[in-house]
């Protein structure tokens, strides 16, 4: 009877250690493969997009100015009650170039400018329904702000909500 319980724990032992191996395999693979976007410091990756009233916009373009690039979605509750303070801060900076980039894959661009129209989103919105944008900035999390100085370097990058305050002390470069 005590072989039987001996060979039952080492089974288990056997069957935990190898599920827990296999979890930590992937831990260490999504950390080495999935990457982290550019860091503080770094260039920030050049993209071209097409904006809500169909006008095209590459980032580089922008350089010699202050951006904020705040990626977000129309379903994405923080987003959305973080525009008024978008918009605010964009109007009480018109030297900075605040672009919302929409991930909507599934809304088209009439469809997402009438939703930032109806929120109160005044400034350029361009769309990446595909993640040309997203991607190299490795954007996870909605929503992300990325701060990038007149130099075309990242200055800052927050994952979630940010206010019109937070966004005027994080611009001054």
């Amino acid at each position: 009877m005590t072989e039987k319980k001996g060979n039952f724990v080492w089974g288990l032992v056997k069957d935990w250690g190898v599920a827990l191996f296999l979890v930590a395999v992937v831990i260490v693979a999504w950390q080495v493969f999935a990457g982290s976007g550019p860091g503080v410091g770094e260039a920030a990756p050049d993209f071209t997009l097409s904006s809500t009233t169909g006008e095209t916009v590459t980032l580089s373009e922008l350089r010699g100015e202050t951006v904020v690039l705040n990626f977000w979605a129309t379903w994405c509750g923080p987003c959305v009650s973080e525009i008024p303070d978008l918009a605010s801060f964009q109007y009480n900076n018109p030297d900075v170039t605040l672009i919302g980039v929409s991930v909507d894959e599934q809304m088209g661009p009439a469809g997402v400018r009438a939703t930032a129209q109806r929120l109160g989103a005044d400034y350029m919105i361009l769309l990446d329904p595909n993640g040309e944008a997203a991607t190299p900035y490795s954007i996870n999390t909605l929503p992300t702000t990325v701060i990038i100085g007149p130099d075309g370097v990242v200055r800052q990058t927050r994952v979630g909500t940010v206010s019109e305050r937070q966004l005027e002390r994080m611009t001054q470069l």
